[in-house]
């Protein structure tokens, strides 16, 4: 069991530009630039409770005052004898830098022909060699109570005594990380669009792009985290000597006894307000800097090899994607029982090439011992691996628009669509896991360059009723049939001669079917109501979504596909007038799935609505002002395993409020 309190500082800078000369009647040429930095914090404090016994936590905790429901499940307890808290602070922060220069012409060579040309650069930079943090102390108190009984969301969690920054912690775990990532694009567009003078054919759409995105990672991290752990116990075991003064037994523990000074007090207070149940109090937190100092105190040379992170070969890598496609789309126009339609046709076709290249485990070179572990024959020195594949796509859409009256409008449309792997699922990857075996195999945890892009076909109908100015009532339904999706594929696997238990990202078997309906309503006010009222207005809309999957099992338990919400909908009162404007919208969605193979049972995330409120002035032509404020009323985010009763995730975030000005010229 965790308790965690996240806080984030977020700052981010940006400006734009953008230039346009017209030096003919037939020609436009445009340039845009961006910059934005983007910079966080992202600690996390956290506490979690060992309850377990494993060999990694010596000593067997002594439960108490156990109370059963009907099904057999313990709902309330007390722990005592060894009773072990751990204290763990998180760092993720972020200092992403983003660029991006765009040149546009348009041509206008003849009557009823347009052609213009795009080139685009873009680069998005993320620095960090090692800023992650997750520290974990352990300290030892009296007992936990933790009751279930109450009829809260969550249990009552009391400890005894409480967390302070004056206890006693024992050294345990300092793992520092880091990845120093860039993303670049390089995007060249050429486009037509040509005007026939024809009463049928009435618009001809054509063009090519070429578009190339690499990633590459650095990745760094410690070596050893556990290096201070047991009390020295793998100083010795790695030949260091140590300074061993501040060796402590706690129990069936030897652990490094970290100074007073490291800790902080609490810097949080309000924890999961809105809740019911009784929660542990305030915790405290670690001086990093102080901490690392101790570790050197001890010995620097353990702390520096061990503890502070350095370059990970095996985590480099570089992946580009380039894309060449070209399309065509021909649109008619016409009449059907003397109503105006239009038709659109169009085809694409696209040639993908991917190249990786990284630095990856020698396995080759593994030869398991009697006691299931690898031979240190220098495996783990790595060696380069590299990737070059292609695939097609030939992909045709087509649109139909029918005007049944000026104000009735009904659309139909098709298409065969694809969605790329992420870039990050493409790398050159091998991690084995030597430590834990599943299925009586070591683990391995693998990329997968070679993949290829999930494949669906979906269609859409609407009918839509354009009543007034800036109002509307529409109906529609929709189905997408999935041929395949991305996901993590778990099986048996022999490389170099052993076999693996591997967990890599794959093309699923089966696919999935998501269909439904989705209704609208827009009403503006401005008919109705006197200045200044006429202003106002509202917005609603509901969906509603049926899916399943295609793999037989799944279907059979009637799950639905992950991420999917049955109902959802949303409503909108809005004021806009003398340059001010105003929004108020609740949004809702049902319970999904999150994880239909989770451990013990498929986990959902449950039904959340949320408020939120945003207004805006403009100053001047140049100048907006506006302030935005997010979960008004600080609603409860939840997850659970397989019944309502078994929470497995709970957070309160708060309001989010957020002030400022916006300038162009």
């Amino acid at each position: 069991m965790y308790f965690a309190n996240a806080q984030d500082v977020r700052e981010r800078v940006g400006a734009t530009l953008a230039m346009q000369w017209r030096p003919t009647d037939t020609l436009d040429i445009n340039f845009d630039a961006l910059y934005s930095r983007y910079n966080t914090d992202g600690h996390r404090y956290q506490i979690g409770f060992v309850n377990y016994d494993e060999s990694w936590t010596p000593g067997t905790p002594v439960f108490t005052d156990a109370q059963f429901d009907d099904s057999g499940r313990v709902v309330s307890m007390t722990q005592t004898g060894n009773t072990m808290v751990e204290l763990l602070n998180l760092t993720n922060p972020r200092k992403t830098d983003t660029y991006q220069f765009a040149l546009n012409a348009k041509w206008y060579p003849m009557d009823g022909l347009t052609l213009a040309v795009d080139v685009a650069h873009s680069k998005a930079k993320n620095e960090n060699g090692g800023d992650n943090r997750f520290i974990v102390a352990r300290g030892f108190i009296d007992s936990i109570g933790i009751d279930y009984t109450t009829g809260n969301m969550l249990p009552d969690v009391t400890l005894s005594p409480g967390l302070t920054a004056d206890q006693s912690y024992g050294a345990h775990y300092s793992r520092n990380t880091g990845t120093g990532v860039e993303d670049t694009i390089n995007d060249f567009k050429f486009t037509g669009t040509f005007l026939p003078e024809s009463d049928l054919v009435t618009r001809i759409d054509f063009g090519l792009t070429y578009l190339e995105q690499t990633k590459s990672q650095l990745e760094y991290a410690s070596k050893n985290a556990s290096q201070f752990s047991n009390g020295g116990q793998y100083l010795d075991r790695d030949g260091y000597e140590f300074d061993d003064s501040t060796v402590v037994n706690v129990g069936d523990f030897n652990l490094f006894e970290i100074p007073s000074d490291v800790f902080v007090e609490a810097n949080f207070d309000n924890f999961l307000e809105g809740e019911s149940s009784i929660t542990p109090e305030p915790w405290p937190s670690f001086d990093y800097d102080k901490l690392l100092a101790y570790y050197r105190s001890i010995n620097a040379e353990a702390t520096d090899k061990s503890i502070v992170a350095s370059l990970n070969s095996s985590g480099t890598y570089e992946v580009t994607e380039e894309v060449l496609t070209a399309y065509a789309q021909v649109t008619l126009e016409s009449t059907l029982a003397k109503m105006p339609y239009m038709l659109n046709v169009g085809i694409r076709g696209s040639q993908t090439e991917v190249s990786s290249k990284g630095s990856v485990y020698d396995l080759s070179l593994i030869d398991l011992q009697e006691d299931g572990k690898p031979l240190e024959n220098g495996w783990r020195e790595t060696v380069q691996q590299s990737f070059e594949g292609d695939y097609s796509n030939i992909l045709p859409s087509m649109n139909f628009k029918l005007s049944i009256t000026d104000d009735l409008i009904y659309r139909f449309s098709a298409a065969q669509v694809i969605s790329r792997p992420s870039l990050a699922y493409l790398r050159p990857w091998l991690a084995p896991n030597f430590d834990t075996y599943r299925e009586g195999l070591p683990q391995l945890s693998m990329g997968d360059s070679s993949l290829t892009p999930e494949e669906a076909n979906q269609a859409d109908m609407t009918l839509e009723w354009y009543f007034e100015d800036s109002s509307s009532l529409s109906g529609g339904v929709f189905v997408k049939d999935l041929k395949s999706f991305i996901d993590y594929v778990e099986s048996p696997v022999e490389i170099e001669g052993v076999r693996y238990f591997a967990s890599y990202p794959g093309k699923s078997e089966y696919g999935a079917t998501i269909k439904g309906a989705e209704f609208a309503y827009q009403q503006s006010l401005e008919n109705f109501l006197p200045e200044p009222f006429n202003g106002l207005g509202f917005q609603l809309n509901y969906t509603y979504v049926d899916s399943s999957y295609d793999e037989p099992e799944l279907k059979e338990s009637g799950l639905p596909f992950r991420g999917m919400s049955k109902n959802s909908y949303n409503a909108v009162v809005y004021y806009e007038q003398y340059g001010f404007q105003a929004r108020l919208a609740y949004n809702w969605r049902s319970k999904f799935l999150s994880d239909p193979d989770a451990w013990g049972g498929p986990y959902w995330i449950s039904d959340y609505g949320q408020l939120d409120a945003s207004m805006s002035y403009n100053i001047s032509d140049q100048f907006t002002v506006f302030a935005e404020a997010t979960n008004l009323t600080n609603e409860r985010y939840w997850g659970y395993t397989k019944r309502t009763d078994q929470v497995s995730y709970l957070e309160r975030f708060g309001t989010q409020v957020a002030l400022g000005i916006r300038a162009s010229f």
